[in-house]
């Protein structure tokens, strides 16, 4: 899973500076700018980010600030570690859930630049990615619990 996150952002990361380039070039050089190369782009940023941090999630590499925690040692450790999951986890599913409803609302509606297009694909980063992190922060407690592995 970790690999296929990897390739995927890193994939649309480069997909987002090549689209970016080439309609800046279109622009400031042929005076020919693309409407829908900066939309796309700003989604596939999107998904990019998210994806991201899904990764982030599943290598638990999300940033942490760890001066409390140092005073207070391994009870602190543990007190931190359960704290974050909890946090994590509410926030996960509040986002996922109102991500979802916003996917479904734009199931119908078509792309602004590029009316072939829905908007729920661009839509679903939030949703798909937030269920994603929500469900390995459930199976990260049912499996390690509090412990540090």
């Amino acid at each position: 899973m970790q690999r296929f996150l990897q390739r995927s952002s890193s994939t649309l990361l480069g997909l987002t500076v090549t689209l970016l380039t080439a309609q800046v070039i279109l622009r400031v050089v042929f005076n020919e700018p693309q409407a829908w190369a900066e939309e796309v782009g700003r989604y596939l940023f999107i998904w990019m980010v998210y994806l991201g941090a899904t990764l982030a999630t599943v290598r638990e590499s999300h940033i942490r600030v760890t001066f409390v925690v140092d005073r207070l040692g391994s009870r602190g450790e543990a007190f931190s570690r359960w704290l974050g999951r909890f946090v994590n986890l509410t926030c996960f599913i509040f986002v996922a859930w109102f991500g979802w409803q916003i996917a479904w609302s734009k199931r119908n509606a078509a792309f602004y630049t590029i009316p072939e297009a829905p908007q729920v694909m661009f839509y679903l980063s939030v949703p798909l990615c937030l269920t994603v992190m929500t469900l390995y922060i459930v199976w990260l407690i049912g499996r390690r619990g509090l412990r540090k592995d």
